[in-house]
């Protein structure tokens, strides 16, 4: 077999992983019902508890952390494959898989099918990746950098404080012809951001998004 046909298999394999989880007896990505089964301007209702997922995700790495080496090279490796996935990175993608047990590289896509359903079905915005790491990845990496993450509660405040009126916020913009710029110099897990979007879909509805500019920075490269 060439190493091009090897390649593309690993990748196809990992895709198709995600695409056959299910739910609930559902696909995690219903491609009937997702974004499409509520208007584009239509306020969102999130469904579910997002401390549940949060738990199952915590669980997942918890049962098989030892075949990732350490913890946080299961918190490391989770998201490099995800991102790598989604942004069709090949040669990274590869580079990653090859250093990771194979029995690790199947819990990946049960963690990947968690967070779409969450976001994609649920519309339930949280910080799960910044929760999960608190509970999970700070052994290994919270005494070095100092680190703790923002609740996702106190951040959906300081959202509220900052953007008190997202439909007049948005409105003003429009007129302007201008998007609104956001920019977070220490952005950790992307908490505030998560929590600015929560309030506007749950306002305005998910064309609302397209009014922002999200920017931002950490010293930590894995954000």
């Amino acid at each position: 077999m060439s190493k091009e046909k090897i390649k593309k298999e690993k990748k196809i394999d990992f895709l198709k992983l995600v695409d056959n989880i299910s739910y609930n007896n559902k696909k995690v990505i219903d491609k009937k019902n997702s974004f499409q089964k509520i208007g584009w301007n239509t306020p969102v209702k999130a469904e579910g508890n997002p401390q549940d997922i949060v738990n199952e995700i915590v669980n997942l790495i918890e049962s098989n952390y030892n075949k990732f080496g350490t913890w946080g090279n299961a918190f490391d490796y989770i998201l490099d494959l995800i991102l790598y996935t989604l942004t069709n990175q090949e040669e990274k993608y590869l580079s990653v898989a090859k250093e990771i047990n194979k029995d690790a590289i199947l819990v990946i896509p049960k963690i990947f099918g968690l967070l779409l359903d969450a976001f994609c079905n649920k519309y339930l915005i949280y910080d799960y990746l910044g929760q999960v790491y608190m509970r999970i990845a700070y052994k290994s990496k919270q005494e070095y950098f100092g680190q703790y993450f923002t609740p996702f509660n106190l951040a959906t405040l300081l959202a509220t404080i900052l953007i008190p009126d997202p439909k007049k916020v948005i409105e003003d913009a429009i007129i302007r012809g201008k998007k609104i710029m956001l920019n977070e110099p220490a952005m950790g897990s992307g908490v505030l951001f998560l929590a600015i979007k929560k309030i506007v879909i749950e306002t305005i509805g998910l064309a609302g998004l397209d009014n922002f500019q999200f920017i931002g920075q950490d010293i930590d490269g894995v954000t």
